[in-house]
């Protein structure tokens, strides 16, 4: 991993406010590394639009300084950043074709007839739409259309490249085959990306690292394993991917695992996050394929009932009452739906306390 004198791009103490009084973006600190793929992830409101827009220069940040490869860019406009942009709607000029639309940046900068030929085929066949050059975007299909767009970001050698929910306007499938496509691009050509998305499972699949973004503050940057397994706090283990939130009370720790009364009496343990006070509220998180199902009772284990199964496939998944009035969800195999003989009848779940991370209610 490269040192922090050497980030590629850096925001450092940024804050951007459009009325002068409410902080959209409150000072973001973020180091991305030459050749990295980083998602900017989030919902709606978070700042990671706006972050994305502060670096392509639409926007002056209100406070704080960035930097692309050693250059302070906060007075530098955004047509001499040397920046590539791909957006949700492709932004393809209609009565171009596509090989004049991904030649498009060279022209406008002056490059020699050869090069620009040159150059825009060499990317059309990067981007497997050779043949497909004096066809209109009209006459593509959604995709074709974003790898045009994606080819036409990368034309001109960037420094860098922007990408603002380029998928959104895709169905689940060709969205899934183009967020391979762009990883493969990516690793061919070994270009710095900044992504951004409100789509966890992208930013998971396609991601070197991935900044969580909530009311205008990174809440953690990590790799997407560390993300997923060992979330920092409340919010972005709600927030990437699926978990169960268990309440109950902490009831003290004991080889440095914290022990959690949960609301139906049940004892359960699990890795302690935030500091809490002996009888502080807490909240659990447990992801729902960590949760092991037995038909016994046993130690450590808690009485479920079953109340729904909704079936997707080759795995299904239960949701189950633990009492209170709480229920918890858990993803089984079809083994082990046919395993489970007797679904009206109690269920016993057992969770391992890696598996399990406290926070504070509160958080």
């Amino acid at each position: 991993m490269a040192k922090p004198q050497d980030a590629f791009v850096r925001f450092e103490n940024v804050q951007k406010s459009y009325d002068g009084k409410t902080l959209v973006i409150k000072d973001l600190n973020l180091d991305i590394f030459k050749g990295e793929f980083v998602s900017l992830l989030g919902p709606s409101g978070s700042g990671k639009t706006t972050a994305l827009m502060l670096l392509a220069g639409f926007e002056p940040p209100t406070k704080g300084t960035i930097h692309l490869d050693g250059r302070l860019l906060n007075s530098v406009p955004a047509y001499h950043r040397n920046i590539g942009l791909v957006f949700q709607n492709y932004a393809l000029f209609p009565h171009l074709t596509v090989q004049e639309n991904i030649a498009y940046p060279l022209r406008v900068r002056g490059a020699p007839k050869t090069e620009v030929i040159d150059r825009s085929r060499k990317m059309l066949d990067m981007v497997r739409l050779s043949g497909f050059g004096g066809r209109y975007p009209n006459q593509l299909s959604g995709g074709q259309q974003q790898r045009v767009a994606v080819a036409r970001s990368l034309v001109f050698d960037p420094a860098l490249v922007l990408m603002d929910e380029p998928l959104g306007a895709l169905d689940k499938k060709l969205r899934e085959e183009m967020q391979l496509e762009i990883r493969h691009i990516h690793e061919q050509i070994g270009i710095t990306v900044v992504f951004v998305t409100h789509d966890q499972d992208e930013a998971l699949t396609m991601s070197d690292r991935v900044a969580v973004f909530d009311q205008g503050r990174i809440q953690q940057v990590d790799y997407p394993a560390e993300l997923y397994e060992r979330p920092g706090n409340k919010f972005v283990a709600s927030f990437v991917g699926e978990t169960n939130m268990l309440s109950g009370t902490f009831e003290g720790q004991e080889g440095g695992v914290a022990k959690v009364r949960l609301n139906n009496g049940a004892l359960m343990a699990a890795s302690r996050i935030d500091e809490v006070v002996i009888g502080a509220r807490v909240a659990v998180s447990v992801r729902p394929e960590r949760i092991r199902l037995h038909q016994t009772e046993g130690v450590g284990r808690v009485a479920a009932h079953h109340v729904e199964t909704i079936y997707s496939g080759a795995n299904s998944k239960l949701v189950l009452s633990i009492g209170n009035g709480e229920r918890v969800k858990t993803i089984v195999s079809a083994v082990e739906m046919a395993e489970l003989s007797d679904q009206a009848s109690a269920i016993y779940l057992s969770i391992d306390p890696a598996d399990a991370r406290m926070f504070s209610a509160q958080a």
